[in-house]
This record gives structure tokens, C-alpha cells and sequence, in this order.
């Protein structure tokens, strides 16, 4: 009789370490997958639909993107709320400059710092992290930060129906994110310090008064940066491709950005004339 009891008594601990444990490697296997994934991707189309905080005020979009990785070549195409803006990559073609076509009166192709403020306003990102390249070397950066604490890392919740397709949901919270002191090198600026650091470099411009340009930075000027890429992340992955379906990003103020991905091409083929302002479809 007390055998039994004891047995009885240890049963609920050991399915509890069981199931944890199959959650576990089932998260591992779901992340390793996007990583693979991430990794074989040269070539990429997709449309997204954004709500970035700006200003403490929320701006929607819809956006198609057209994007090779190498070398990089980009095509963005606003939908909403500025219909008809272009944006046009091809430094083998066109220099280090992005072609803008604004799509309203004067009737003028611009051309721009792909990292200038004029190009970063009320953007979230620059046009080299378009599509979702970076955001998932963030979550293996992430994942792999906290390998040996998974406590503290990624938590698969389950599968859910997200945007009309079965996706794995994760989460990963920090509930101490901060903003630590970095002191400015020569050679910085927000989008190499994002890369750095793994961050989102918007975040950087907003809480710091001081910075006034998004590429450019005064070395040995003190500033503060986040010390993880969000305080909250929420990740839904497509569970037959393996890509990203959407994510919301939290930061100590709230919801920061949210991101759908919809129409997603996985390295489709593209002609030369695709990343040729002269191409048929454009504007320029």
C-alpha cells in the first residue's frame, strides 16, 4: 500500500516533466525549421500589412515587396496609405541610392540615402530589412542567447489559426527589458548598431533626444539602447512552410509594431528588368 502511494503520488511530476520535455523539443524543431528555412531563402515576394507606433500614434500599410539578398536588389510598392509609392534598390545598377517615386505632384523621381532621415520617416526600418530576413536572425540571435536558460527564451503555446492558415505561436517575454548606456564609435550609426546589437534601431532614435539623424553619430556621445530586440514578442509560423504568418512586437510603452505577411513567394525567379526602373509594371 504505501508503494502505491508513493508511485500514485510521483505519477503527477513525472507526465508534468514529460510534457515539458515534448514541448520543449517541439519548440526546438518548430524554430530550427524557420532557421533552415530563413537561411535558403535568396529570393523572396510578399505583401505585408504594417501598424508601426510613430509618434504615439499608430500608421497602417500595405506594402509589396519585391526582394533579392544577394546581391541586394528591392522593390517596394505602397498600397496604403500613400497609393502608388515606389521605392527602387539596385546599387549594381543605380549606385548606393534608393529611386522614390512619390506618385503625386512634382512629377520627379527622387533619389535618396536609403538611411537618411527623408527615407527612415515614420519607418520602422530601412528598406535592407524588408521582408523578414532580419526579424528571424533576431529570433535565433534570441533563441541561441538563451539556449541554456529556455525558461527564459522562446515558449511554444500551441497551434492556432492565424490569418486563415494553421500556424505555431510562440512567445517570448522579458519582463526586466531596459535601456543600457552605450557610448558612440566611430563608424556608427542606428542601422549598424541595430545589426549589432540585434535591436530595433527606431527604438534607439525615439528614446534618445539627442540623435537627430539615423546615419549619422557623433563618436564618444553617451546614448541609451534597449537591451533585447522587444519586451514581448508574439510569432506566428506558417506550419507547412515554415515562414513567418506575423508577429507583434511589444516594448515598455506597449504595442511598438505588428507585421501580417500574406501572398508569400518563396524564391520565385526574377528577370533583371524586375529591378529596372524602366520595367513595364512601374511608375518611375
Amino acid at each position: 500500500m504505501v508503494k502505491r502511494l508513493i508511485y500514485t503520488g510521483m505519477l503527477p511530476a513525472l507526465l508534468f516533466v514529460l510534457q515539458s520535455s515534448t514541448t520543449e523539443n517541439t519548440k526546438e524543431k518548430i524554430l530550427e525549421a524557420l532557421f533552415d528555412k530563413n537561411r535558403s531563402i535568396n529570393t523572396l515576394m510578399v505583401t505585408m500589412q504594417s501598424r508601426e507606433r510613430i509618434n504615439g500614434d499608430y500608421i497602417a500599410k500595405k506594402s509589396l515587396f519585391r526582394i533579392i539578398r544577394d546581391p541586394v536588389k528591392i522593390y517596394i510598392k505602397q498600397y496604403y496609405p500613400n497609393e502608388g509609392l515606389e521605392v527602387l534598390y539596385n546599387e549594381r545598377k543605380y549606385g548606393d541610392k534608393a529611386i522614390v517615386n512619390r506618385n503625386k505632384f512634382p512629377w520627379v523621381n527622387l533619389t535618396l540615402d536609403p538611411l537618411s532621415n527623408s527615407m527612415r520617416e515614420d519607418n520602422h526600418h530601412s528598406v535592407f530589412k524588408s521582408g523578414f530576413h532580419f526579424f528571424v536572425s533576431v529570433i535565433e540571435h534570441i533563441h541561441k542567447k538563451y539556449a541554456d536558460d529556455p525558461a527564459k527564451g522562446f515558449k511554444y503555446i500551441g497551434t492556432v489559426q492565424y490569418n486563415d492558415r494553421a500556424c505555431y505561436k510562440l512567445i517570448f517575454e522579458k519582463p526586466d527589458f531596459s535601456y543600457g548606456k552605450y557610448v558612440v564609435q566611430q563608424g556608427d550609426n542606428l542601422e549598424s548598431l541595430s545589426r549589432k546589437f540585434m535591436i530595433n534601431d527606431y527604438m534607439i532614435y525615439t528614446a534618445n533626444k539627442n540623435i537627430k539623424s539615423f546615419k549619422e553619430l557623433t563618436p564618444g556621445t553617451e546614448i541609451k539602447v534597449p537591451d533585447e530586440y522587444a519586451k514581448r514578442i508574439i510569432l506566428y509560423i506558417e506550419k507547412d512552410r515554415h515562414i513567418p504568418a506575423g508577429t507583434e512586437i511589444y516594448d515598455d510603452k506597449g504595442l511598438f509594431h505588428e507585421y501580417i505577411y500574406s501572398d508569400v513567394y518563396i524564391n520565385p525567379h526574377f528577370g533583371d528588368d524586375v529591378f529596372d526602373k524602366e520595367y513595364k509594371e512601374y511608375g518611375f
